[in-house]
């Protein structure tokens, strides 16, 4: 009992919420066995010279960040109109102090968190981002990492995860009811490369699982991973096509016959026209 306190306790913050239901992947053993029926959105303009990195979906709007942009969007093929942006969303004394790029975001009821990262490998933080209009509300401490592609978080257990960029062979823990200060880091299995993953550039948690997306040819398996959060073992991996375009962030979604789909933002190679696919998820 006191650990179940704990774990709503360190989830009420921040508007990580407990969830009291399980989630629907918690009804499988592997969260799914194949990705089909794939359909795209319109391209969207407006990332120019600051591609699209991240998506999020909060079950009412859907998040979309770039390297140093905001924006929340309707969750439709057009993506528009737009609700809300901040074209300016790394602010000047932080821009000062090179901080310089926006990752994989994720959202809770109140906030977008975000990865930002420093030029020169140095230590980056997380932003979080007031969902009403997109203003700041606190930054976390350094982190540990020399790079921060991504941020999920668990919103059962009040835990965010994030990782490096190449070589990932282990994912770093924050708690999310302390301005996301650093836990532990934790041991990933099941992967091929005597390396680690590579290229991971997404990443989000949905019920007892972690998906990631990168964006390599360097990672046997294939492009997308689904990690269990009670092993840290992959439990699954797929391949997705995005027709040529630099897969970055992805997001999970849970559909009206209760299933899920998993959306992911991806770039041209010149990085201005950006697209999201949606992808169905199948136990």
């Amino acid at each position: 009992k006191k650990e179940n306190s704990r774990k709503q306790q360190l989830a009420t913050s921040w508007g990580v919420k407990h969830r009291s239901q399980e989630s629907l992947l918690e009804q499988h053993e592997a969260p799914c066995s194949s990705l089909s029926n794939e359909t795209f959105t319109d391209k969207f303009f407006g990332f120019f010279g600051f591609s699209a990195q991240g998506i999020s979906f909060d079950g009412k709007l859907l998040y979309l960040s770039g390297k140093n942009m905001l924006r929340a969007v309707r969750a439709d093929k057009k993506l528009s109109p737009t609700i809300l942006e901040n074209s300016f969303a790394i602010p000047s004394n932080l821009l000062q102090e090179g901080f310089d790029h926006i990752g994989d975001i994720a959202t809770t009821e109140d906030y977008i968190i975000a990865p930002v990262e420093k030029r020169n490998y140095e230590p980056p933080s997380f932003l979080a981002y007031r969902k009403s209009n997109l203003s700041i509300d606190f930054i976390s401490p350094i982190t540990p990492q020399k790079h921060a592609p991504w941020v999920a978080i668990d919103m059962n257990n009040g835990i965010a995860y994030s990782s490096e960029f190449d070589n990932v062979t282990y994912l770093y823990s924050y708690n999310a009811s302390s301005h996301f200060s650093f836990m532990e880091r934790i041991a990933l299995q099941g992967y091929s490369n005597a390396g680690g993953l590579m290229n991971v550039q997404g990443g989000d948690v949905h019920g007892k699982y972690l998906f990631l997306s990168t964006n390599s040819g360097q990672n046997p398996e294939g492009n997308v991973f689904i990690v269990s959060l009670e092993t840290f073992a992959i439990v699954a991996t797929f391949n997705i096509d995005l027709f040529g375009g630099e897969m970055e962030g992805v997001t999970v979604i849970e559909d009206s016959d209760s299933g899920i789909s998993l959306g992911f933002v991806s770039n041209t190679a010149v990085g201005v026209v950006s697209r999201v696919y949606w992808l169905r998820c199948k136990p």
